[in-house]
């Protein structure tokens, strides 16, 4: 496979795609202190091109600190799952209709006691979603 040299510390890649680099949060806990300073660092070493992390109603996180960090870096944001891993388009009522091999039966937001808040929270949103914009 053919590598490529990237950023001010020469950090060894595969020489496929076009010489961007993305982040997930993926790469650590749920430690936004944490997520920042790694972002800082990155951009140091190599252009950012996006982060991308779960952002919707439900899971307001990068509101902590990554998205300030993302503006003052003018790094790109992708929200991941903006509508709650399906959960806020009303197609999930109940557990049993998650398939047996659907990835969310083991998410914590799908599981248990969990389950039944998140349903009402959704009905709480439901009123609002259906109101045409202005």
């Amino acid at each position: 496979m053919q590598r490529r040299t990237l950023g001010t510390n020469g950090l060894d890649v595969s020489a496929q795609g076009r010489g961007c680099m993305g982040m997930s949060a993926f790469y650590s806990g749920r430690d936004d202190a944490e997520s920042t300073a790694t972002l800082e660092r990155a951009a140091k070493v190599h252009p950012i091109a996006a982060v991308q992390t779960e952002y919707s109603l439900w899971s307001r996180d990068p509101e902590d600190g990554v998205l300030a960090a993302c503006r003052r870096l003018g790094i790109g944001f992708v929200a991941y799952s903006p509508l709650g891993r399906g959960f806020l388009t009303g197609q999930i009522k109940r557990y049993e209709d998650l398939g047996e091999d659907d990835y969310r039966r083991h998410s914590a937001s799908f599981q248990g006691d969990n389950f039944r808040p998140c349903v009402e929270a959704r009905a709480d949103l439901t009123p609002a979603a259906a109101r045409p914009s202005p």
